[in-house]
């Protein structure tokens, strides 16, 4: 494996300003033709542009593996759902605080494994990662088309402070203490027939047909839980005023969606 310190990034602009001849991007297939026997390259991620970068690096079978990032806690959700990431690791985690999203986020996912990693193997996850202007993201899985949007029904939360500018070499002393990510984030996972995961912060989803069958769909259950040693474990079942698919801002929650066809 070979991580990549990005270029150019603000202030660095020609090759030279930063380490040139890494495994950049733009020559990602000059690495393959002169090193085959690199299993992947990885991308060290503080540039602002994360689903371009991670795009640019799932290209020609190349596995997304992020070896240093900043802590904004949604883009792991966008790695693992969108592109089903290896890994993402935050530079200087040492000093993040062990109630942090950060931290909450790994301890879920590490009790969600190898599920998560069975059902990113059978394209059953998808990402969501909302930015400034964009109001949901559709995803079509399991029969369904899936809308993920802002919730209409909770108050909208502060916006995401603008990350740190850069020092050299793309690094921020200051990545390590971002303000909460409050952007719309997560992951929509298909765990079975008319069944979904829906697990992150401040995002609603609605659900429409795609396949054929009883022409109208509606939401039977929604049940808050977690994983624990890889068991799903129920907590409420929501209904009445609280009976909406809606993941709070603030906190990384997870639902599970139970879905029923009718005429």
């Amino acid at each position: 494996m070979s991580n990549a310190w990005l270029g150019p990034q603000p202030g660095e602009e020609l090759p030279g300003d930063w380490p040139s001849g890494g495994p950049v991007a733009r020559v990602m297939d000059v690495w393959r033709a002169g090193a085959p026997s690199v299993d992947l390259l990885a991308p060290d991620i503080y540039a602002q542009d994360f689903k371009g970068i991670c795009s640019l690096y799932t290209r020609s079978g190349n596995p997304l593996f992020i070896p240093e990032a900043r802590d904004q806690v949604g883009n792991p959700f966008w790695a693992f759902g969108q592109h089903s990431a290896m890994g993402w690791s935050v530079f200087g985690i040492e000093d993040l605080g062990a109630d942090g999203q950060v931290s909450k986020a790994y301890n879920m996912f590490g009790e969600m494994l190898p599920q998560l990693a069975e059902w990113q193997a059978a394209g059953k996850v998808a990402g969501v990662l909302l930015l400034d202007g964009e109001d949901n993201q559709v995803v079509s899985l399991g029969g369904y088309k899936v809308t993920a949007a802002r919730p209409r029904l909770t108050a909208a939360g502060p916006a995401t402070a603008a990350p740190a500018p850069l020092l050299a070499g793309g690094i921020s002393f200051n990545s390590r203490s971002l303000a909460g990510d409050t952007r719309p984030f997560g992951l929509v996972i298909n765990t079975a027939p008319n069944e979904f995961l829906l697990i992150g912060s401040n995002l609603s989803a609605s659900f429409a047909l795609d396949s054929p069958g009883p022409g109208r769909v509606a939401v039977g259950t929604i049940d808050e839980g977690r994983f624990a040693k890889g068991s799903w474990l129920p907590g409420r079942r929501l209904n009445g005023d609280e009976g909406h698919s809606i993941l709070g801002s603030g906190s990384i929650g997870m639902l599970k969606i139970r879905l029923y066809r009718y005429e």
